[in-house]
């Protein structure tokens, strides 16, 4: 059952079985990602992680370029957009035009143009929409909890703990409470680790093909539509690292308190 809550999948499909090899293979290379101990042997780097954004600098394109390696500053004095031209066209230029030809309405959705932001700890550039990402959001509500950049070496994770608030309920999972009761959610015993578990699903899998489509839990499990109108399918959840996360919380809520199961996403006795 909790296959087909958090993925819609069937175990009366024909494709079941190469569904489910397909996402054991999937969750390998995730556990793969979180128990290596090499230094780039696969031509992949460890991540550094950050706990604030506040790592990056963020420049404009006309300043003065640094030397990636170094930090000094360009020899000649040269800006930025010439140094590092053939990324401010793809970055920065060609996302402007795409932009500039859109309407109002597609913009909304699009990003904008990426500015450099400068790592000293790196002595390297990354590259992004302006502004801090861990105090974007909505007014005063910060909604940003985490991001992986995979585009670079080394891949960054970057957490924004100050963000988290009620989303991580509790620090860890040691200080879960017990369960004595049925009907009660999932979403009271989200820990600050989740966060760390979904964006390994990024890092491990790739950021390109494992696009956010869900967060919340209603959205995840169908009972609410998502943005578009449409529910979330068996292949957008089963590349959903959100939908991921609540099942592993889902199936160790059952394992630590075996009375009861989550597979509805809320506790139910089992039955004897």
């Amino acid at each position: 059952m909790h296959l087909w809550t958090f993925f819609k999948v069937d175990a009366a499909d024909d494709s079941f079985e190469s569904t489910v090899d397909r996402m054991i293979g999937d969750l390998q290379k995730v556990r793969d990602a979180i128990d290596d101990k090499s230094e780039g042997d696969d031509g992949d780097d460890k991540p550094w992680i950050f706990c604030d954004s506040t790592f990056l600098t963020e420049m404009k394109w006309t300043a003065t370029a640094l030397i990636e390696g170094t930090g000094e500053q360009d020899p000649e004095g040269r800006q930025m957009r010439k140094v590092y031209e053939g990324i401010y066209e793809v970055n920065y230029l060609e996302v402007k035009k795409r932009r500039d030809a859109a309407s109002k309405t597609e913009r909304a959705k699009m990003p904008l143009p990426f500015v450099p932001f400068w790592c000293e700890d790196l002595k390297a550039f990354r590259y992004d929409e302006p502004g801090d990402y861990c105090s974007k959001g909505r007014g005063s509500q910060k909604t940003n909890m985490g991001a992986t950049d995979d585009n670079l070496q080394p891949n960054t994770l970057t957490f924004c703990p100050q963000n988290w608030g009620d989303a991580a309920r509790y620090p860890n999972m040691f200080q879960f409470p017990d369960v004595t009761e049925e009907d009660v959610s999932l979403e009271e015993y989200t820990t600050e680790a989740m966060t760390f578990l979904h964006e390994m699903f990024h890092f491990a899998l790739e950021v390109e093909n494992t696009p956010d489509t869900a967060y919340l839990l209603g959205e995840i499990v169908g009972s609410i539509a998502l943005a578009d109108g449409a529910t979330i399918t068996q292949e957008q959840a089963i590349k959903n690292p959100e939908s991921w996360t609540l099942f592993a919380l889902a199936c160790y809520l059952g394992e630590r308190f075996p009375d009861y199961s989550w597979a509805s996403t809320k506790s139910k006795l089992r039955e004897s």
